[in-house]
């Protein structure tokens, strides 16, 4: 339905002409503006436009930039309108309605209806108490009262709130909050690129007991460390919602519409937790070698990362290592503080009673490093594992 409003209705209603070009990856989309003569608009949506933002190329001006799909950070918007030198309008709305609100995004949270719609609490005596009151839409265009699907407050007869989808509320510690709102913090956060918080399907909170909901966030981030975006999430929102844990990877399944199918992210999430529970080793800030290197860049030293390498290949070996040479060793990237650091090796005999050990560090879900161990003492021949 945006779409179909933002683009053919628009243009038919606005005597405006519609780019025939299907602009969908940020040098399609350079291209498209600079053919359109100006006035121009951009019609987009928060994953495009996150992508289109974070390309290096300078992108041409453009005369307002609509969006609609999924809330947007103010940041996000603030970015947006300084790189297209234009002005961001988000629309609100649904499949059943159309467009029902709009909002300045880089000046307000505050959703503005548009004349003639209004909103009307509906008391819904089915729930278990703890349910809040139905919000119908009505008035203007639509012609039939239609119950939402999100979870709203009204400020006034024309302003509102929005905090999410109903479906997307979840209740941890006795607090509330949405999945799109945690999703829009995460993102927010410099640096990141792409993210989504996650709903284990097999953990339910019991607070009687004790057991409360542990939330999963995977985050896109290149070059910055968990422990950045935890600290930042930190700043933001309550410890409570906190992901326990935080997963870098490289990419989200995101669908040809920019959605993220729980499907497609059960097989992910499964992966990367049971990556995380197989041993490994994490050197915090208060290490001693940390302090010296280096005062307001702390990274973690080479040989402190190759002597907990060490141990933790003896230790899956199930005896300690004898190390008579280290080999050729690659440093390919720092690792920070806080960073949980995994030993792949593979494990070689030779003829003199000695042993060879290829191993590689990843953190984050990057190579950091990688090189060559040679014992004194013939080891049991294991496959390659990853700790």
């Amino acid at each position: 339905m945006f779409g179909l409003e933002a683009t053919v209705m628009l243009a038919l209603q606005g005597s405006a002409a519609l780019a025939s070009v299907r602009a969908f990856y940020p040098a399609d989309i350079r291209a498209a503006l600079r053919d359109v003569p100006q006035p121009r608009a951009l019609v987009t949506s928060p994953v495009h436009l996150r992508a289109l933002l974070q390309s290096d190329s300078d992108l041409p001006a453009a005369d307002l930039v609509l969006s609609a799909t999924a809330p947007m950070s103010r940041a996000m918007a603030r970015q947006a309108q300084a790189g297209l030198a234009a002005p961001l309008l988000e629309i609100y709305g649904s499949t059943e309605t159309g467009a029902m609100a709009t909002r300045k995004t880089a000046d307000t949270d505050e959703w503005t209806l548009l004349p003639g719609i209004a909103l009307e609490s509906h008391s819904d005596h089915a729930g278990d108490g703890e349910s809040e009151p139905a919000i119908l839409v009505r008035g203007g265009h639509i012609d039939e009262p239609v119950a939402l699907g999100d979870a709203i407050a009204p400020l006034d007869a024309e302003r509102f709130m929005l905090h999410g989808r109903k479906a997307d509320m979840i209740k941890i510690a006795g607090k509330r909050t949405s999945l799109a709102y945690l999703n829009q913090q995460l993102t927010a956060i410099d640096g990141v690129q792409d993210g989504t918080f996650y709903v284990p399907d097999d953990v339910h909170e019991d607070e009687a007991a004790g057991r409360v909901v542990r939330l999963v966030a995977l985050a896109v981030a290149p070059g910055v460390p968990a422990a950045r975006i935890l600290q930042g999430l930190r700043e933001r929102i309550d410890a409570a919602f906190l992901p326990r844990p935080l997963c870098l990877v490289d990419r989200l399944p995101r669908n040809a519409a920019g959605k993220l199918p729980r499907e497609a992210l059960v097989p992910l999430v499964a992966a990367q937790l049971a990556q995380r529970h197989a041993p490994g080793f994490v050197i915090d800030a208060g290490h001693l070698a940390i302090a010296g290197h280096f005062p307001g860049n702390p990274v973690v030293p080479g040989v402190v990362l190759l002597d907990h390498a060490i141990l933790q290949i003896g230790a899956a070996l199930g005896q300690p290592l004898d190390v008579a040479q280290v080999g050729t060793v690659k440093f390919l990237s720092p690792v920070r503080p806080g960073e949980r650091v995994e030993v792949a090796h593979q494990l070689h005999g030779d003829h003199a009673g000695t042993a060879s050990i290829r191993f590689t560090l990843r953190a984050g879900g990057r190579d950091v490093a990688s090189g060559t161990l040679s014992t004194r003492a013939t080891l049991a021949s294991r496959e390659a594992s990853p700790c």
